[in-house]
């Protein structure tokens, strides 16, 4: 699964199949105080989606992603300190008190 990770609360190793396994983050506050210690609700991600590769300029979005897991496409997006919450989209925590806020929307898969 290489270009792709898994928040499992991993390390950063990296195993044979190319997968890299990373921290839970703020997964545990969508998925419940079980999320480490259920494979099935790990999320996996493209790498591209930790990264603000979207950029501020022209209006885009600071951070912009999907992750998913067995039951859900996990939508991601940052969205400035202090902006209106987007319509339909569940804040998840404040990116270290810093310039953005993290909201995202479950899709069932």
């Amino acid at each position: 699964m290489e270009n792709w990770h898994v928040h499992d609360g991993g390390t950063g190793t990296v195993d044979s199949s190319g997968l890299r396994h990373l921290g839970v983050v703020f997964f545990p506050l969508i998925f419940g105080p079980d999320y480490a210690s259920t494979p099935s609700l790990w999320a996996y991600c493209t790498d591209a989606t930790d990264k603000s590769l979207v950029g501020g300029d022209g209006g885009a979005m600071l951070v912009s992603g999907q992750c998913r897991n067995e039951d859900n496409i996990i939508h991601l997006k940052g969205v400035e300190t202090g902006s209106p919450a987007p319509t339909g989209w569940t804040l998840v925590t404040t990116a270290g008190g810093g310039a953005f806020e993290i909201y995202y929307r479950l899709t069932p898969r």
